[in-house]
This record gives C-alpha cells, structure tokens and sequence, in this order.
C-alpha cells in the first residue's frame, strides 16, 4: 500500500482489499502497541491489516506522561540496568527522530531538611550521566537558590537551597503513533481508522477474521486472517485485573 492512498478518499479502495485478501495477521486496535505489531510484521513481508474504531492513537497511546525512556526514576530502586537501556534509547531518538523528539530540561528544586538532600542528588545524577555513557543532550548543573527562582518564580522560597538542572526528551505521542502506521503503510500494509470491529468470525472453534464497520460509510465488510491480535481485549483483560475482576477464571491465566 502506497501512502498517497493512505486518506479519506481512498476508504472504498481500502475496505474493498480489506474484504477480498486474505491476511497473515489482522491487528484490532490502532495504538502504539497495535502500530508496532503492525509496522514489524510489514517490514518482516507479512500481510496484514490495522483497523481502528476511533482516530488512531485516540485512547491511552494519546494520553501518555509524553517523556520518551527517561530513566531517572529507575535509579532511586536501582534499576540500573533497565535505567541503562532507556537512556541509550532516549539518547538515539534525540540524534535520530527531530522531527518528534526534543530534550526538555527539568528543574528540581533542593530544600533544607526535606526531600532529596543535594549530595543525594548530586550522587544521583552523576551516575544518571554514566549511564548515558556521558552522551545526555546537556550536562546536568546545580543552581543556587537565587538561579532557581530566577528560573521558577513560583517555588516556595522557605529553606529552598538550590536546585539541580537536567535534561532528558519528550516525544508527540500521537503524531509518534501516526509515523509507525505510516511506515507499516510504507511497507505494504493496510490500516484503515473509523472502522469497529462488530463481530469475531470464525471457522469451526478457531477464529478467522472480524467484521468492521465502516462508521464514514456505514457498510459493514468481513476480513479474513490466519491470526487476529486484539489489543481490545488485551485492554480488557489488563482492566478487569487492575480492578480484581476475573470473568469466572482463575488470576493466573491473566
């Protein structure tokens, strides 16, 4: 599928193939987890389909913290290694991703006698910097308690010491999600957004496609696949067990 097809115009165009192929995999679900599935099994040669009921990226995918691996937060429970690999990570999409990535730097201010003390975070941010492999956009620095309300007047000033300046990257969430589905679109695939899945179908006790609707059109089509991946229902089960509810079945098959 060529992007100059990847619009409005072309939905006929899209439903019609989405109806008369057969797919290696069909993805119900158009969020980064379900643009990633479908973006690695079009670079791998598969035939597959993406369809979403809403805009792409509309639902949890749209409403993320927007900080791309920033690894901080992994240090305080030593969680050096995966803190490793999410500054490595961030580190590369900065170089390679301007487009949607930028560094953004974050201030925190150092009290006397509450909250992280500054040689805690002075110890803190050095091994922060090391596990970048010293590669972070700017050198993290230590501000006196003049720089850091020059910098963030609304602090409260009482027994405020200083601050510490770093910095790590925020990413478009959404447009971030749209660039994956394009380049799955790139390389072969079909995805198609305003189209909910109405029914599973099946073929004996396997399933064998599903049937989305076409909210613009109001026509309903059937697609065929080997193999359907729902992140519906995925969202679901990760739901019912955040709020201990388990359909009858026992926790560990969550």
């Amino acid at each position: 599928m060529r992007l100059d097809i990847f619009n409005k115009r072309s939905r006929p165009l899209l439903f019609r193939r989405l109806s008369e192929e057969l797919f290696d995999i069909l993805i119900i679900g158009g969020g980064i987890t379900g643009a990633s599935i479908f973006r690695d099994a079009a670079l791998r040669g598969l035939r597959v389909a993406l369809v979403e009921a809403k805009d792409f990226s509309s639902g949890t995918s749209g409403r993320s913290s927007k900080l791309i691996h920033g690894g901080l937060r992994y240090i305080k429970n030593l969680g050096l290694g995966l803190a490793w690999e999410s500054c490595h990570e961030r580190n590369l999409h900065v170089r390679l991703n301007k487009r949607l990535v930028r560094p953004l730097p974050f201030l925190v201010p150092l009290y006397r006698d509450r909250g992280e003390s500054r040689w805690t975070m002075r110890i803190g941010m050095i091994l922060y910097e090391a596990l970048s492999g010293f590669n972070n956009y700017r050198f993290h620095r230590f501000l006196n308690r003049e720089e850091t309300l020059s910098m963030a007047p609304a602090l409260p000033s009482q027994q405020l010491i200083g601050g510490c300046l770093y910095y790590d990257a925020v990413v478009n969430d959404s447009r971030w999600t749209i660039e994956v589905i394009k380049d799955g679109v790139r390389h072969g695939g079909i995805a198609i957004n305003y189209a909910p899945v109405t029914q599973l179908l099946s073929t004996g006790a396997q399933v064998s496609g599903a049937r989305a609707c076409d909210r613009i059109g109001g026509s309903e089509y059937d697609v065929r696949a080997k193999t359907v991946i729902s992140l519906l229902i995925r969202y679901a089960v990760l739901m019912a067990a955040r709020h201990r509810i388990f359909f009858g079945f026992p926790k560990g098959h969550i």
